[in-house]
């Protein structure tokens, strides 16, 4: 074995330990060079931490320790491009209070629409006590005599 190649880390007795010096000696030269890539710093820590979770499930690749700088950059700069790849939902500049505000004030489910359709459809006549009685949740009972106001609900 040369003194430039070391035995790949599925060889090594202990992979944390080797992952370990790797990440410590290219740590902050992976930050910066993500913080370049993405000129954010909070950025630049969710792809270090992204591209370490990579670097990590693919050690058994290494093959070449002395490589490992450019290795890791290599993984950084393809996590940096897969961000542009994903779907990024567009933020709102309506605040959450405000969203709830703006919602209908009327149910939009198909039960609802179908109630509504039915009422519509309903004579004048039937349909008034049945809103006033149990949509509106009024008692009519007082204004009108409980025989007239059975008779129109059982027609209904």
């Amino acid at each position: 074995m040369s003194a430039t190649t070391r035995p790949s880390a599925a060889a090594s007795p202990c992979p944390h330990k080797q992952f370990a010096a790797i990440v410590a000696a290219h740590g902050r030269d992976l930050h910066r060079y993500a913080h370049r890539l993405a000129g954010d710093r909070h950025t630049a820590e969710d792809l270090v931490q992204e591209s370490l979770l990579r670097a990590w499930r693919s050690l058994g690749q290494l093959h070449n320790a002395p490589a490992a700088k450019a290795w890791l950059y290599t993984i950084v700069r393809r996590e940096n491009a897969r961000r542009f790849a994903r779907p990024h939902p567009q933020q709102s500049e309506t605040p959450p209070e405000k969203i709830a505000e703006r919602r209908p004030s009327y149910d939009t489910s198909t039960e609802a629409f179908m109630l509504r359709r039915a009422l519509r459809a309903l004579p004048a006549e039937y349909r008034e006590p049945l809103v006033l009685q149990i949509l509106a949740q009024m008692t009519v009972l007082r204004t009108v005599p409980w025989t007239v106001l059975r008779t129109v609900l059982w027609k209904a």
